[in-house]
């Protein structure tokens, strides 16, 4: 019989959908967690650019600040 009977069709489907939702469930989830694992990959990225903007003031003061008194003899 080609295609099936629709009844058998009908049963398939309803076998089917739980696996197919429980797969898209995975998915979904999955891809959840990787977006969050980016987000918190990006906002560690950005104190870690934060923490060195803030050592290079520092460093920018310090030169700074010792041509001020190389300037001042």
């Amino acid at each position: 019989a080609h295609g099936g009977d629709p009844q058998e069709r009908l049963h398939q489907d309803r076998v089917l959908t739980p696996w197919r939702l429980g797969l898209w469930r995975l998915c979904l989830s999955y891809q959840l967690s990787a977006i969050s694992y980016q987000l918190s990959a990006i906002s560690y990225q950005l104190s870690a650019i934060s923490y060195q903007l803030s050592f290079i003031s520092l460093w920018v003061r310090s030169q700074a600040g010792s041509l001020c008194h190389k300037a001042d003899h």
